[in-house]
C-alpha cells in the first residue's frame, strides 16, 4: 500500500546563507568526506600526501585534502504518533545539541511522518532550532515516510552552503513511502553527504520497549519488505539506519536510556572536527571494488596509521 507523502516544504536556506563554502570540482574530480581519528581523537593538519585512495586495487590520484570546516547539519526527526512515546529521548538529544553545537556550523530541522515539513530553515542560531522543535504539533498519523523524506532531503543538500550532514532521529521504520529501499540506498552511496542515525525505541526488548503494531500493520510491513527485500520485522528499522550510515560514512546509535541520546548527539557533533574533504581524480576507466582510504603520518621514519571512516561506494 502506498500513501502519497505530503511535502510542506520551504527552502532550507535563506538568502543570507547562500554563500557556498564548498570549492567547485574540476571535470573528472570527485570529493569524499573522510573521518580521521587516532585513539578516539581528531587528527589535525593532514594534507593530500597523508592519504592513499584506491578503487578496488586501482590507485587514485589525490588532488587536495583539507579539514572539512563548517557543516550544514540537518536534523531529520520522526513525527509519527508512535514517536511521541519517546519524546523525552528526543528532548535529551536536543539538549545535547544545544550544549555541543559548533558555532561555525549551520543547523536546520525537518520533521517527517505523514508529512515532511521544514520546521526550521538553516540558521547559525541553535536556539532557533530548539524553539522550532518545541513548537511542533503532535501527529496523529501512526506511521512515517522516512524514505520519501530522505529522498527529498538529498535533493536539497546540493543547495546547502557547506558540507551536508544529516542526523536522523527516528525508529527507521517506513511502510508507505514512494521511494524504494534499494534505490534509496544506492542513491545515498553515490551522494557526497554523511548521514548519522539515532534510533528511537531500540532493538533490545530487555532495554527498550517496542511500539505496539497491529496484526494488519505487520502484514503491511511484511508486504513492503518483501517488495523491497528488506527485513520484515521490527529490526528492519535498525538495519535500515545501519545501512544508510554505513553507505554514507556516518555512525549509528541505539541509545539504551534517555541520557544516552544526549551523548549520541554530542559524539556526532564532536566527530565533525575529525572530518576531511578529500578530492581525487576518478579512475580513467571503470574500476570495480569499494573506495578504500588510508590516512597516515610519517615522522622520523615512523609511520602512524589512523582510523578512517568513509562512505561505502
Amino acid at each position: 500500500m502506498r500513501v502519497a507523502t505530503r511535502f510542506l516544504w520551504i527552502p532550507l536556506i535563506t538568502a543570507s546563507l547562500l554563500a557556498n563554502g564548498r570549492p567547485p570540482l574540476e571535470p573528472g574530480e570527485q570529493a569524499v568526506t573522510v573521518n580521521v581519528t587516532h585513539k578516539g581523537e581528531a587528527v589535525p593538519s593532514l594534507s593530500a600526501p597523508n592519504f592513499i585512495l584506491r578503487q578496488g586495487q586501482m590507485p587514485l590520484e589525490v588532488v587536495t585534502a583539507q579539514e572539512a570546516g563548517p557543516a550544514s547539519v540537518v536534523f531529520l526527526v520522526e513525527n509519527s504518533a508512535a514517536s511521541w512515546t519517546y519524546l523525552q529521548d528526543v528532548n535529551s538529544a536536543m539538549r545535547g545539541f544545544l550544549e555541543h553545537a559548533r558555532p561555525e556550523d549551520g543547523y536546520a530541522l525537518v520533521s517527517y511522518g505523514r508529512e515532511v515539513r521544514v520546521e526550521a530553515p538553516l540558521t547559525t542560531d541553535p536556539a532557533q532550532v530548539a524553539r522550532a522543535f518545541a513548537g511542533r504539533t503532535q501527529s496523529s498519523w501512526p506511521d512515517a515516510t522516512l524514505y520519501d523524506a530522505l529522498d527529498r532531503l538529498l535533493d536539497q543538500t546540493k543547495t546547502l552552503p557547506n558540507r551536508p550532514v544529516i542526523v536522523v532521529i527516528g525508529s527507521g521504520l517506513d511502510r508507505f513511502s514512494e521511494a524504494g529501499y534499494k534505490q534509496l540506498l544506492e542513491r545515498i552511496a553515490g551522494e557526497d553527504v554523511v548521514i548519522h542515525a539515532i534510533q528511537l525505541g531500540g532493538t533490545d526488548p530487555a532495554l527498550r520497549p517496542q511500539p505496539k503494531i497491529s496484526a494488519d500493520l505487520r502484514s503491511m510491513i511484511a508486504a513492503r519488505s518483501a517488495a523491497d527485500q528488506a527485513p520484515p520485522d521490527l529490526n528492519w528499522g535498525a538495519m535500515f539506519l545501519r545501512a544508510i550510515t554505513t553507505a554514507s560514512g556516518g555512525r549509528f546509535f541505539c541509545p539504551p536510556c534517555e541520557a544516552a541520546f544526549s551523548s549520541a548527539v554530542e559524539q556526532i557533533l564532536q566527530s565533525l572536527d575529525a572530518d576531511y574533504r578529500v578530492v581525487y581524480r576518478r579512475a580513467p576507466e571503470p574500476a570495480e571494488g569499494k573506495l578504500r582510504v588510508e590516512a597516515f603520518r610519517l615522522a622520523d621514519d615512523v609511520r602512524t596509521s589512523f582510523d578512517v571512516r568513509v562512505r561505502r561506494d
